[in-house]
C-alpha cells in the first residue's frame, strides 16, 4: 500500500521515516516526498580517444573507481553524459516501510533519466544493527544515490538544492526480519 501525504506526515511526525535534514512540509506530496538534489555529484573519469576502448565488468569492478567525486553548486550534463548525484536528504526508513525513487516528470520532458534501474529502496534503510540484540535497529540516515544520463537535445544544468526526484513510501505486509545491507551500506548512499 503507497502511503498518501496523511500518512507520510504521520510516519515523519512519528519518527518511523527519518529525514535529515527534517522536511519542509512544501515537500510532501499527495502520496510522495520530493527529495532534493545535494552538492555531491561523480563524473566517469576514462580515456577516450581513437583507439582507446574501455571494459569493465559490472560484477567485478565498482564504480567509484573509475569516477571522480565533485563538489559543486551545480552539474552541467551534456546529451550523453553519464553521472551519480546523491539526494540532498539523508533519511532512514524502518523494517516495516519501503521505498520507490522516481524522476520527477518536469525533468524528464528534458530528457533526464534520475535514478537508471535501482529505484527501490530497502526496509531498513539508513538502519544499522544496535550493539546489543536486544535494542534492534537504531536510526543511521543515509543519503540515496541518483544515477544520471542526458537524453535530451540541449544540455542540463542541474543545481544543488532542486527537487531531483521523489519517494514513493509503501508499507511491506509485515515487518522485514533482514534490513538492507547490501554492498553500498557501509558506504552511506
Amino acid at each position: 500500500m503507497v502511503l498518501s501525504d496523511t500518512e507520510l506526515r504521520e510516519a515523519i511526525g512519528a519518527g518511523e521515516l527519518v529525514f535529515e535534514p527534517p522536511l519542509s512540509q512544501t515537500r510532501i506530496q499527495s502520496a510522495s516526498i520530493d527529495l532534493a538534489l545535494h552538492n555531491v555529484f561523480y563524473r566517469p573519469r576514462l580515456p577516450s580517444g581513437p583507439g582507446i576502448t574501455v571494459t569493465v565488468e559490472p560484477d567485478q569492478a565498482e564504480s567509484y573507481q573509475y569516477m571522480d567525486m565533485v563538489e559543486a553548486d551545480s552539474l552541467l550534463l551534456k546529451h550523453g553524459d553519464f553521472a551519480l548525484g546523491e539526494t540532498a536528504e539523508a533519511m532512514t526508513i524502518p523494517p516495516g516501510l519501503c521505498g520507490w525513487v522516481e524522476g520527477k516528470s518536469g525533468r524528464a520532458r528534458h530528457g533526464l533519466i534520475v535514478h537508471c534501474t535501482a529505484p527501490h529502496i530497502a526496509p531498513g534503510w539508513g538502519t544499522a544493527a544496535a550493539v546489543a540484540p536486544q535494542a534492534g535497529l537504531v536510526p543511521s540516515p543515509k543519503r540515496i544515490t541518483l544515477e544520471f544520463v542526458n537524453h535530451g537535445p540541449a544540455d542540463l544544468e542541474l543545481k544543488a538544492g532542486q527537487p531531483i526526484a521523489q519517494l514513493i513510501v509503501m508499507r511491506v505486509s509485515s515487518p522485514s526480519e533482514i534490513p538492507y545491507s547490501g554492498k553500498h551500506h557501509e558506504r552511506g548512499t
